[in-house]
């Protein structure tokens, strides 16, 4: 039988064979009972064919590649060690810990071997409960004999890859060792909401010198230790907007101090005053970098909340849901059925609302305004009760339909507050998942990475090169790559439409193998180049499925960071 491992996909046939006899075969090869293999040995695994319907799709995944096998088999006594390369960090420990590690030896000599002993030699942050030197003795001919150590692992701020060993010493035979090594993985950090809060803004000097970001140039930022946010923090949630840039281009959000990505965070046309929620890993001096590549344009960041390492049940943890619509003031859900007019406020209930528990203390939101009327305008969302703050989530031009995440500390009643600045506007809003004290529910907590490209249909990047059609949906593998854990239950990603074909289109982005839900996450017109952040829930496959709604467009997806 075969074994299938987490995200892989089973095969309907597993074929053992002569490489030479399956190598240029295709669904053709028959097995041969009692054929004698010479030479190297093979295996094919098979997925029989499909019928799809048309804009159906269908991922398979395969998990292959040889053992990680740590030995020495060099005459008379073989030592072989066995023992996990990574653990997994799952609701808040590792797992499995404590951990087997096993030593093996074998006299592949005619004699017996003498005073045999092994010892463990276990780095930092391992410890074993058993002596680590073992006393074996004599080991006769074609003898073999495991010695097993339970070892546990302290938590790791950070992923640290460290060896372990086992030594071999017997009466007239030289010492021999062998060594692994294993990752153990960092304490996924715990999130604090904040009522929003202004960090940056280069139009008044707030954060950094008054004056406009140039082209091709940075400024940096600090974060940590200012204000709420304290200086161990991780990561910040920051709604960046560009404000008046003179030319069209695009900025990129790092940590200060790591090689700028490949990556970008937020674009724009000239003239645009335009947002997009970031969850930016801190780098050096508690800072974060803002790179624009072209023109000059002014920088605003509103903080909504940061992740620090947990501490005796502090903080919260991520729950992500398939997206669900809470709130269409088109057709009165979540809200009564009118647009929101200038200068109103409406609450919207969502702790205690569908999958979302009574008890979440913040709510991911994709927030969305359609056609709003009257002059440029924006939408701020703070927790119901608390003051309104000088702060913006989303920001419009007559007629738009422009989306942005949100993650929002919950208010009193278990609600949100949504303000629009001007004119009148209709608004949705889709919940992709919620934050909870891990006192109420186990959850994942978050990882920061720099930034990094895992699909560009332009250039083949994680699928083929070429646009998405109407009606499509694809498949993007974001766990187990790109340093992006199996066991990631959901996915911190930038997704952008790249010169679509159709005057009205969305994206949805989904759990792949989930039925696709009435929620968008990004919305374009003809042409546009527009991004928007996404928290994507992880499904079949380590995947998530992005379905486009009409016309052609080009997908670009950056992960930012996963939780787990």
């Amino acid at each position: 039988s075969a074994q299938t491992n987490t995200g892989s996909s089973a095969p309907d046939r597993l074929a053992i064979a002569a490489w030479r006899g399956i190598y240029n075969s295709t669904y053709d090869y028959a097995v041969a009972p009692g054929q004698t293999i010479e030479g190297d040995s093979a295996y094919a695994l098979y997925w029989n064919p499909r019928v799809l319907a048309p804009g159906a799709s269908l991922s398979v995944a395969s998990t292959y590649g040889l053992g990680q096998i740590s030995a020495d088999v060099n005459p008379p006594i073989v030592l072989g060690l066995d023992g996990p390369v990574r653990l997994k960090f799952l609701n808040g420990q590792y797992t499995p810990n404590p951990f087997p590690i096993t030593a093996t030896v074998k006299n592949i000599s005619t004699v017996n071997q003498t005073n045999v002993k092994v010892t463990a030699t276990l780095p930092a942050g391992l410890t074993a409960a058993s002596p680590l030197t073992a006393t074996i003795g004599a080991l006769a001919p074609d003898q073999e004999v495991p010695v097993s150590w339970s070892v546990t692992a302290a938590p790791q701020q950070f992923d640290v890859i460290v060896p372990y060993a086992v030594k071999l010493s017997s009466t007239g035979n030289p010492d021999k060792s062998v060594s692994r090594n294993i990752t153990l993985p960092g304490i996924p950090a715990a999130y604090h909401p904040l009522v929003p809060g202004r960090v940056l803004d280069t139009r008044t000097g707030v954060g950094a010198p008054v004056g406009v970001v140039h082209a091709d140039s940075s400024i940096d930022v600090k974060i940590a230790g200012v204000g709420a946010i304290p200086a161990d923090a991780r990561s910040v949630v920051l709604n960046v907007t560009a404000a008046g840039p003179s030319v069209g281009g695009y900025m990129t959000v790092f940590p200060t101090g790591s090689v700028r990505p490949t990556a970008s965070n937020l674009n724009f046309v000239a003239g645009d005053v335009v947002a997009n929620l970031v969850i930016a890993k801190i780098g050096a001096n508690g800072s974060v970098s803002f790179y624009n590549n072209t023109g000059d344009t002014d920088v605003i960041a509103d903080v909504a909340g940061y992740f620090s390492d947990p501490a005796a049940g502090a903080g919260d943890l991520q729950h992500g849901l398939l997206p669900t619509r809470q709130l269409d003031t088109r057709t009165g859900v979540g809200a009564a059925k009118a647009p929101i007019g200038p200068g109103v406020t409406i609450d919207v209930k969502l702790a205690g609302v569908g999958k979302v528990p009574a008890f979440a203390t913040s709510v991911i939101l994709n927030l969305t305004a359609v056609a709003p009327t009257g002059a440029n305008g924006y939408l701020t969302v703070f927790p119901t009760g608390s003051g309104r703050p000088n702060a913006s989530n989303l920001n419009f031009r007559p007629g738009d339909v422009v989306p942005n995440l949100v993650i929002a500390k919950v208010g009193a009643g278990g609600s949100v507050s949504i303000y629009n600045d001007t004119g009148t506007t209709e608004v949705l809003a889709d919940v992709l998942g919620y934050f909870s004290s891990p006192l109420n529910e186990p959850g994942a907590g978050q990882k920061g990475t720099v930034p990094d490209r895992v699909l560009d249909t332009r250039t083949g990047i994680g699928g083929p090169a070429v646009a998405v059609g109407p009606g499509q949906t694809i498949n993007v593998r974001v766990a187990g790559v790109h340093n992006i854990p199996d066991d990631a239950t959901s996915a911190v990603l930038n997704v952008t439409a790249v010169g679509p074909t159709s005057g009205a289109g969305y994206l949805t982005v989904f759990p792949t193998g989930e039925a696709r839900p009435n929620a968008s996450n990004l919305n374009f017109s003809a042409g546009d180049v527009v991004p928007n952040l996404v928290i994507a829930k992880v499904g079949a496959g380590g995947s998530v499925s992005i379905y486009n709604d009409s016309g052609n467009t080009n997908i670009l997806v950056d992960v930012m960071g996963y939780f787990a």
